[in-house]
């Protein structure tokens, strides 16, 4: 889908988005909110994609922090996990094997809306459980080993 005020760009697992609106200083409006929320609606059917950078063009990231719920919503929703570039500051975390990142994202917002530290500890657990039963943990180990990049199967089914 072409968006209009939204650039993406993909580098192997890592798609960036930057919101394109620098006359306005990437103020949302109505058109962008949607745009925003189609993306990350969409991401949910995209495991190719490890990991979303947010960024805005120009010299202001966000003028008006007005998100509305729907897009908040998608944001949170979907399984990967969104970094937020801030004067340049950038993470990479393309390293990780997908299964983790989906699980560290879940994690995440499942932690929000716990009612005590003990119900996210035990998320924790079964994340610390699952995550070295698959390929993709053995594959991170070996390219460690070898020093080399990992070659993961970019699928995000737990086993």
């Amino acid at each position: 889908m072409d968006y209009k005020h939204l650039d993406l760009q993909r580098q192997g697992a890592c798609e960036t988005v930057t919101l394109n609106r620098p006359r306005q200083l990437n103020a949302l409006n109505v058109r962008m909110m949607g745009d925003l929320g189609h993306y990350f609606r969409a991401l949910a059917d995209r495991a190719e994609v490890l990991v979303v950078v947010l960024r805005g063009a120009g010299r202001a990231f966000f003028a008006s922090l007005d998100l509305k719920e729907a897009c908040i919503d998608a944001m949170r929703r979907c399984p990967q996990p969104i970094i937020s570039v801030v004067q340049s500051l950038l993470a990479d975390m393309s390293h990780a094997t997908p299964l983790g990142l989906r699980l560290t994202k879940e994690a995440m917002g499942h932690a929000l809306d716990a009612s005590n530290l003990e119900a996210v500890l035990a998320l924790e657990d079964r994340n610390q459980i699952l995550c070295p039963q698959g390929e993709d943990f053995l594959e991170g180990a070996r390219a460690f080993l070898e020093k080399r990049e990992p070659v993961f199967s970019l699928t995000c089914q737990e086993n």
